[in-house]
């Protein structure tokens, strides 16, 4: 049994994890529409997201390569915070 320490207690996990893949079409202006394989993902705080992959080639290695990329831009994104200013008092 887990005590109350253990739960609090630093422990790893993924910075990201795929939720599923979908086959589906992407229309990019200029190209049309294309086969593509849509990986869903989500980063270790919840925050999803998606990517498309040419379906004709896609790679695992590069799949993992993209989405570590853009796991790690959505993350700095989400740190970032406006300037700051006064509120209330009198």
């Amino acid at each position: 049994m887990m005590n109350q320490d253990d739960a609090n207690a630093p422990r790893q996990v993924a910075v990201w994890h795929i939720e599923r893949i979908e086959d589906t079409t992407s229309f990019s202006p200029g190209k049309g529409a294309s086969r593509v394989k849509r990986v869903y993902y989500q980063l270790f705080d919840g925050t999803e997201s998606y990517e498309d992959f040419p379906a004709a080639t896609f790679d695992l290695s590069k799949v993992s390569a993209q989405i570590d990329k853009q796991a790690q831009l959505i993350y700095q994104a989400l740190q970032l915070k406006g300037p700051e200013i006064t509120v209330g008092g009198s």
